[in-house]
């Protein structure tokens, strides 16, 4: 068949689209003829290929007839109920459906032998080899009580259930608008954007790309539709299209409609259940508390049905026996992986049925778990009669047996649609044929693949495939389809009366549905008591969060209380109350981010249930905000009532409950800011960068640091606004109202000593002095504030409306923005079309001898380490956990069983077993990846213990692919392969042509160039794997551990990849894989496989034999006979769960005796006692621990119903006193055969120190500058406080205003660093994961990463820096000197490089973000206090002292003040500056009488040195404030090394 670019499309009314030319009569004529011939061939090689067909039916008829039966009671039963049988005979009697085909039989689900072959798929042999024994097993019990549940679930949920939907995509596109991106690659950035709009992506242009392109298809009731296509093709993107997911800057043209109606974004949430790829949970709450509030929001059910629904879905799921664990994350221990997938079913499931969108839903399950999960989802399609369209990787038969109809797709476009059976039809004309026993899922998702192997196809690109399917007969159908049910929906009469009825008769359907118009299921008062509940568990869960929070409160309430202990009336204390103050607003402020992390960590679950209609957003704040108010108010409450009375404020109740209600508002409003900035931030670095410019202008504002009447006329406005100034006021307007003070003597002016005290008047004071304060409202009045005694009032209403500002606008945040996550594959689909090209052999021969060159020298790199083998053997290997249940019983939960096991050179083993059995902690602990718990056993390599050098000989490939997110794909695989191949016997260009190899054979060289970014923010979940299991090879290891390499690839990509491991192996390697949902064919490529059951018992290890038969046969023995044709990985999993689950689970717990009574049983530790008190405690044990027994997996049933063993062993105690276990156990105490040796390494890396140091500072280096906005964000921060804060300051004079302000200017230069440093915390939080998956690599040393990482900021610290001190210090005005400058920058630098490191600590150190915001509020507030300004040195109390000295803050402050009062620096008194000292003055040669009282000024500061002896610093103190600094400096980075050797925050 040949192929031609012009596509007759047909419009919504089925004609010819009139853009195109229409044909003349002879043309007509001409294409009707071709038409019947082409319908005639199609006839012809119909009934060349029905004996086939009727061969294979006749074959396998037998078995589907004696199974028919089962299966249409099994699924039957689903319609016994009497509501569902009058609903699907109402159904099947008044719909009529456009659809229909007389071919496909009734809609009534009856089946029979042909309903089962339509199931099954005509061309492919193998599916129909399930075989009768196998199939009545299934079907006959399994289905029996599966669809109990599922008639239940319908039952329960009638009122939700959506019936009869048909969804219509008709010519659809889709686009996005993106800034114009230079490419992928950072080097290869586009001149005509020009150097500014490189680095800054506001000021790049905007370009139109297509997603998606022409899209056809229709989904009718009860169709199953399975969808394939390649990763990059737009799956994801066309369920989010149909799902109204789509971003503010993508556009839809064509048509979408459901039931003939476009999609309404109010209520299109209940037409259809979406599942997509992430599985988005709160970690902190449980499985049934997650389904629990899906339930309450999403159906509007009786309590007593919600419950029965919450367990009816839990057990359809197999997920009971995890109902109170918690869904876990990278650091809390929960659910796996495969669980958690079900669990994302399972909040979906709740809307009841209606249109199914699955969007890979099968990641991270077994076979098994898939087969059930997608097994259920049909039984609710076909009887509920709703629509389904599942795109999945990698099917087995079995699971490709449920679908009815399949959709192809590839780079956005269409391929095929249309029923099962017609797909193989349609690219046989094209010479590509299903073989016999070939799973027909596996031959269409590797279609694309066998057309560039084939010379004789004609289909090679995908714009072939594209014209392929356009010009078929099927796609002709379909448009005809699409067309006749949009115009059923659109008919037209003359009669008005029809009309005026057609419209009668959609109001009362309108009526009906009403229900499903309503957007929310809940009332806003029921929403937000769901949301607060839910917040308060996640916040009481967050144990360290809540333990930082009160040690915080109650040490500064501490720290400042004895500090300021009891105030006075003296001098002292009146100069004491404005700071204590202001430093109750920076420790406020200084605790400000804690709540950032929470805003991030619950984004993606709030978006998700945002699109769902859970709640309204309104709900979702409100309930936050009430948490946060409480838990600020638990908070405020302990620091007030600590801080408070211990310094000795006005002790009456009203002035204490405002001094609370002030510190209460400010800490809430701050706490609002912070997370309305996080609200608009697109990650926690920015939000982090932002919300401290915020808090520094407005804290500068807040008329401590400069007075009111200081600040420049066009800057007060930003004063008004300050909060801190209103609650800055009130505090000090609240004590010092009728407050008096006195003098002590040494407190007098002019101070004894001064030279002119006691000279006479005029000259001098004749001895009079002066008290300065006497009266609180003076201090007022010196601070430029209202001194009514109402005017604090004024503040509470001001902070409220600021307050209920930033609520608004974080309720329109939350309302409106969105950080989208569709991208554009724009450039991988062009590098996809080159490479097709090349298949075509449109390649050069330069280019292919280069790859012919390359390939050989990675075989002969292979080749040469084919003698370096190694032997990994272990026994007797278990590990246990200690867990907490929930009513706080401690508990060792052991989750694997004596497991033994060996792996050889050159052999491949596979750990399988169900979800949850304990693969992936077997193999982290075979990998010495497990640093918690109990393992017991013996672990030997070439029959040693493992060393320091273990790592070197292993490569894992983790389940979570911890990536480089700002490397490219190459970058990252280089990057490995430099560091973990060894230099001595690999030159630099061989390791980089091994690089160039693996890209080629994981077929990554279409996105090499391409920055791999996060999780769905970059490249795709296919290809995160692919890059993951590449940079491990990279290492060439002697043994390979993989964790699920095949989840979450295409069957093509699987099957490269297997085949690249394989040869691997047999090159000498040995390879340890756990493995999920394997083909027949991949699993095969295994040698030995070690299959674990629940609960990490072995209930296999041997090797797999030819076509399995060693391991089948084994099964034989023990009465478990593998049917004909099914894949022997699904059987060996359904017989790893043929076992008593109940008993042999409950013996996993042993229960730990508390400390209490412990000490109670003290002297009862006889031996009857003991066995009395361990009988009891296996008792309650067995009645505690929920590990299945109500909850048990069916498929437990299953296979005990068909194992014939007659003995009380089950298959665990077979395997246990079988011969083969014997064997194994010989074979691991015979040690190393003989003659071996065994190759040693000295150093457990690979390269040398200086190397691996300076490729990760590049690293470092390259990724920051790839941190683009975020740097951005901080040169205009840097740059707009300088700006703002020099013309604050613009040109201090030499006065007593002048004075203070530059102290005062020094103090907020250190305020504004030590907030500035908290925006890298989350940057260390989210590195830190890929550290450690590194380091346990031995990809480098543990000193290199730090030196790396603190000397990589360097530049970005000086630049920051830079442009933040060189502006302001010419802008205040300080002295003109060129040395003092460079010594005010260079000083600044060093502290600002002092704090970066401290904040580098605490992301290290801290087990949680929030944690670390809060340790930072403790510290900063500290540094700040004793830094000698706050309080002065001689004001600090002697047991006080110690903490001037580690703070930090002192020495920018003390060096910095030296720096600006020594050397020409002079100062003067206005005249309002003067203190006017009272004399009495008695001229010479007078009487007594005559003395006359007169005021003489005095200017208490002329010279810098003054300044100086009053805040007790010595001119010296200059350079030794630098050397400490340098230390401090030194100091963090060795504690940096220190504890992130020892702190390890992984689950």
């Amino acid at each position: 068949m040949k192929l031609t670019n012009s596509i007759p499309l047909a419009n919504v009314d089925g004609e010819i689209n009139n853009s195109l030319p229409l044909p003349s009569n002879s043309q007509q004529q001409h294409q009707q003829q071709q038409q019947q011939q082409q319908q005639q061939q199609q006839q012809q090689q119909q009934q060349q290929q029905q004996p086939k067909i009727n061969k294979i039916i006749n074959k396998f008829s037998e078995s589907i007839n004696t199974v028919s039966k089962t299966i249409g009671k099994g699924i039957g039963d689903l319609t016994s109920s009497n509501a569902l049988d009058e609903h699907i005979k109402n159904h099947n009697s008044n719909v009529v459906d456009p659809f229909y085909n007389e071919e496909e039989g009734e809609e009534e689900v009856v089946v029979d032998d042909e309903n089962i072959r339509s199931l099954i798929g005509d061309n492919c042999s193998s599916i129909g080899n399930i075989g009768v024994n196998g199939i009545e097993a299934f079907y006959g019990e399994h289905n029996n009580k599966k669809s109990e549940l599922i008639k239940q679930f319908l039952k329960i949920n009638s009122t939700n259930n959506k019936s009869n939907q048909t969804i219509i995509v008709d010519h659809m596109d889709y686009s996005v608008t993106e800034r114009q991106s230079s490419s992928s690659s950072p080097s290869s950035s586009s001149s005509s954007t020009g150097g500014v709009s490189k680095f800054i992506p506001f000021f790049k242009g905007k370009e139109k790309i297509e997603i998606l392109k022409d899209l056809s298809f229709y989904l009718k009731p009860g169709m199953m539709v399975l969808l394939l296509s390649e990763a990059g093709s737009g799956v994801s993107t066309l369920f989010k299209c149909l799902t109204n997911r789509i971003p503010k800057r993508g556009s839809i043209n064509g048509d979408i409609l459901f039931d003939n109606e476009p999609i309404n974004p109010e209520s299109h949430h209940s037409q259809y259940l979406f599942v997509q790829q992430s599985d988005h949970h709160i970690s902190t709450l449980t499985v049934k508390e997650t389904l629990d509030f899906s339930i309450e929001c999403q159906s509007n059910l009786s309590k007593e049905l919600k419950k029965q629904l919450s367990t009816n879905i839990l057990s359809i799921l197999g997920i009971s026996h995890v109902a109170d664990t918690y869904i876990g994350n990278q650091s809390i221990r929960g659910i796996s992986g495969g669980q958690k997938k079900r669990m994302t079913v399972a909040v979906e499931l709740v809307k009841g049925a209606k249109a199914i969108m699955i969007d890979q839903a099968t990641n991270g399950l077994d076979s098994t778990s898939a087969f059930e999960l997608l097994n259920s989802i049909q039984m609710i399609s076909k009887v509920s009669n709703v629509p389904a369209l599942v795109s999945l990787l990698q099917p087995s038969p079995e699971i490709f047996s449920l679908f009815s109809h399949i959709l192809m797709m590839k780079d956005g476009e269409i391929t095929f649609f249309g029923e099962k059976h017609q797909i193989f039809d349609h690219f046989s004309d094209y010479g590509l044929e299903c073989k016999d026993k070939q799973n027909p899922a596996e031959f269409l998702s590797s279609i694309y693949h066998q057309a560039q192997l084939d010379p004789d196809c004609q289909l090679k690109t995908s714009s072939d495939f594209i014209v392929a399917y356009k010009q078929s007969q099927y796609y002709k159908d379909c448009l005809i389809k699409i067309s006749q049910e949009r115009l059923s929906n659109h008919r037209f009469s003359g009669d008005k009366s029809i009309i005026i009825e057609q419209q009668e008769k959609q109001k009362q359907q309108q009526q009906q549905q009403q229900q499903y118009q309503e957007i929310y299921q809940l009332s806003l008062i029921k929403q937000i008591q769901l949301n607060l509940k839910r917040a308060f568990l996640t916040t009481i869960r967050d144990r360290a969060s809540i333990l930082s929070r009160i040690i915080k409160s109650s040490l500064l309430g501490l720290l400042i209380g004895t500090l300021f202990f009891q105030l006075d009336s003296s001098q002292k204390s009146a100069n004491l109350l404005p700071s204590l103050s202001f430093f109750l607003l920076t420790f406020v402020v200084f605790g400000s981010l804690a709540g950032v992390g929470q805003v991030f960590s619950e984004r993606p679950v709030f978006y998700d249930q945002k699109i769902g209609r859970y709640y309204k957003s309104i709900s979702y704040f409100f309930a936050g905000l009430v948490s946060d108010l409480i838990w600020n108010f638990i908070d405020v409450i302990i620091f007030c009532s600590i801080s408070y009375w211990l310094i000795g404020l006005n002790h009456s109740a009203d002035r204490f409950f405002f001094f609370l209600l002030a510190i209460y508002l400010l800490d809430c409003l701050v706490n609002r800011v912070s997370k309305m900035v996080s609200i608009y931030s697109p990650n926690a670095a920015i939000a982090s960068t932002i919300a401290p410019l915020y808090f520094s202008l407005f804290l500068l504002m807040a008329g401590y640091l400069i007075h009111r009447n200081s600040i420049p006329w066009y800057w007060r406005w930003m004063h008004y606004i300050s909060p801190f100034k209103w609650v800055f006021e009130a505090i000090l307007s609240n004590q010092l109202h009728g407050q008096t003070f006195t003098c002590k003597p040494d407190e007098l002016l002019p101070p004894i000593g001064y030279p002119l005290l006691n000279v006479s008047y005029p000259d001098g004071y004749s001895g009079s002095q002066v008290c300065p304060i006497t009266d609180g409202v003076e201090i007022l009045k010196s601070k430029d504030i209202n001194s009514d005694s109402n005017y604090k009032y004024y503040s509470v209403w001001i902070i409220l409306s600021m307050y209920l500002l930033f609520s608004i606008l974080s309720i329109i945040g939350l309302s409106n923005v969105i950080f989208d996550n569709i991208i554009s594959n724009k450039n991988i689909n062009n590098n996809n079309n080159k490479n097709y090209n090349n298949y075509n052999g449109k390649e050069s021969i330069n280019e292919e001898s280069i790859k012919l060159s390359i390939k050989q020298k990675f075989n002969n790199q292979i080749k040469s380490k084919s003698n370096e083998k190694c032997y990994l053997t272990f026994k007797n290997l278990t590990y246990k956990v200690l867990i907490k249940k929930k009513n706080h019983q401690r508990v060792a939960r052991t989750l694997l069983h004596d497991v033994n096991g060996y792996v050889k050179p050159g052999s491949m083993v596979a750990l399988i077993g169900s979800s949850g059995a304990g693969k992936s902690t077997l193999l982290d602990i075979l990998a010495n990846r497990k640093d918690q718990g109990i393992i017991s056993g013996e672990i030997l390599l070439n029959g040693k213990p493992r060393d320091k050098c273990f790592n070197r000989y292993v490569a894992y490939v983790e389940q979570e692919d911890t990536l480089p997110d700002f490397q490219t794909v190459r970058e990252a695989i280089t990057f490995s392969a430099l560091l973990r191949l060894p230099n001595d016997t690999m030159t630099h260009q061989d390791k980089l042509d091994t690089v160039d190899y693996i890209l080629d054979v994981l077929e990554l060289n279409s996105i090499a160039s391409t920055l791999i970014g996060k999780l769905d923010h970059g490249i795709t979940q296919e290809q995160r794997k692919r890059v993951n299991i590449a940079i491990e090879m990279a290492s060439l290891p002697d043994i390979l551990f993989l964790d699920e390499p095949t989840t979450g690839l295409t069957s093509v990509s699987a099957e490269l990849i297997m085949q690249l491991i394989k040869r691997v192996a047999l090159d000498g390697r040995s390879v340890i894989c756990t493995i999920h949902q394997p083909s027949e064919t991949i699993f095969k490529k295994f040698d030995s496989i070690l299959l674990l059951t629940q609960g990490g018992f072995v209930a296999y290890f041997g090797e797999l034999g030819p076509n399995c038969r060693t391991v089948l046969n084994y099964c034989s023995d023990l009465g478990f006979n593998c049917p004909p044709g099914k894949n022997p990985a699904d059987f060996l999993l359904d017989f790893s769960a043929s076992f008593n689950s109940t008993s042999r689970l409950a013996s996993n717990d042993k229960m730990i005796p508390s400390i209490r009574s412990r000490i109670r049983n003290v002297g009862n530790y006889c031996f009857e006692g003991n066995a009395i008190q361990e009988q009891q405690q296996q008792q309650q044990t067995t009645q505690n621990v929920n590990l299945g027994n109500e909850d048990k997996n069916e498929d437990d049933n299953i296979q005990e119903a068909t194992s014939s063993s007659g003995n009380d062993n089950d298959i665990i105690d077979n395997y246990q006193s079988s011969n083969l276990n014997r064997d194994t156990l010989e074979m691991i105490d015979s040690g190393l055969p003989n003659g071996f040796i065994s190759k040693t390494f000295k150093d457990k890396n690979a390269t040398s120190f200086l190397f691996q140091f300076f490729m990760l500072l590049f690293r470092f280096f390259v990724c920051a500058i790839r941190r683009r906005n975020l740097i951005m964000t901080r040169i205009i921060r840097s740059l707009l406080l300088s700006v703002v804060t020099g013309t604050l300051y613009l040109q201090l004079k030499n006065d007593q205003d002048g004075v203070m302000d530059r102290i005062s200017f020094i103090f907020f230069t250190s305020t504004f660093a030590s907030i500035s440093c908290l925006s890298n915390i989350p940057t260390v939080f989210e590195d830190r994961f890929l550290f450690y998956h590194e380091l346990n690599s031995n990809t480098y040393r543990h000193l290199s990463y730090i030196l790396a990482l603190i000397l990589a900021d360097l530049p970005f610290t000086i630049m920051y820096s830079l442009l933040f001190s060189a502006p302001i210090y010419w802008i205040v005005g300080l002295q003109n000197d060129v040395d003092k400058f460079l010594f005010f920058i260079f000083v600044y630098y060093l502290y600002l490089q002092v704090l970066v490191s401290f904040s580098q600590l605490l992301g290290m150190i801290s087990p949680t973000l929030a944690t670390a915001n809060e340790i930072t509020g403790i510290s900063f507030s500290v540094f700040s206090l004793f830094a000698g300004f706050i309080i002065k040195k001689d004001d600090i109390p002697s047991y006080y002292k110690w903490l001037n000295y580690i703070s930090i803050t002192r020495y920018l402050v003390e060096p910095l003040t030296v720096n600006e009062m020594t050397g020409k620096v002079s100062f003067h008194c206005e005249p309002h500056q003067l203190v006017p000292v009272p004399i009495h003055y008695t001229p010479t040669n007078a009487t007594a009488e005559s003395t006359k009282l007169v005021f003489k000024p005095f200017c208490p500061i002329t010279q810098g040195n003054q300044v100086l002896y009053q805040f007790d610093i010595n001119g010296t103190d200059k350079f030794e404030d630098t050397f400490v600094l340098i230390g401090l400096f030194i100091g963090f980075l060795l504690l940096i090394l220190i504890f992130s050797k020892i702190l390890k925050f992984k689950k």
